[in-house]
């Protein structure tokens, strides 16, 4: 079954300045049997989904499939069918448990992944730095449009990170995140 925005209308009521779902009653169309209405209506007026502990975003199951919760609550609040939403919606904030609609953009898989914090390997927790073992100087590199340039190599993290600040502000404009 394809998801449509007229059917998620049916399950949910969205709060776009909080970013929440809530089930509502639904009828039975959407049911093959009584007694599964009956069962999905003991939800109504509670929180649709539940947080995934892995990945970080609310899930919510939807006749047996699996749905992100912000992809839902974009489509509600712009009424744009859930298929012609853009592949990638970013979290501004990077909290994927966030998803009032004005923390929510499109974005490319490539805007997406820039404004992500620093690699869980990255041993010293800055983004674009790390330390040459050879010299104990902090190197900075930063990917752009699938290049990945260097930026140069510095005495301290601190002046390295600031080198990496600088240029994400300057390549990645609004999707920069040096932390």
């Amino acid at each position: 079954m394809a998801l449509t925005l007229a059917y998620l209308k049916e399950c949910f009521i969205c709060d776009p300045a909080t970013g929440s779902l809530i089930w509502r009653v639904r009828p039975e169309s959407h049911f093959l049997t009584p007694s599964g209405q009956v069962l999905a209506n003991r939800f109504a007026g509670k929180e649709a989904g539940s947080m995934h502990a892995k990945s970080g975003y609310r899930r919510i199951k939807i006749s047996g499939t699996v749905y992100l919760a912000h992809r839902i609550i974009a489509s509600l609040s712009y009424e744009i069918e859930p298929d012609a939403l853009p592949p990638f919606l970013d979290h501004k904030d990077t909290n994927r448990a966030y998803n009032a609609v004005g923390n929510l953009r499109p974005a490319t898989a490539g805007q997406n992944a820039r404004n992500r914090g620093a690699s869980a390997r990255n041993l010293l927790g800055v983004k674009g730095v790390s330390k040459r073992s050879d010299t104990g100087n902090y190197e900075v590199k930063i990917c752009f449009q699938g290049t990945k340039m260097h930026l140069g190599t510095f005495y301290s993290a601190e002046a390295a990170s600031e080198a990496y600040r600088q240029a994400a502000e300057r390549l990645h404009k609004d999707f920069a995140r040096a932390e």
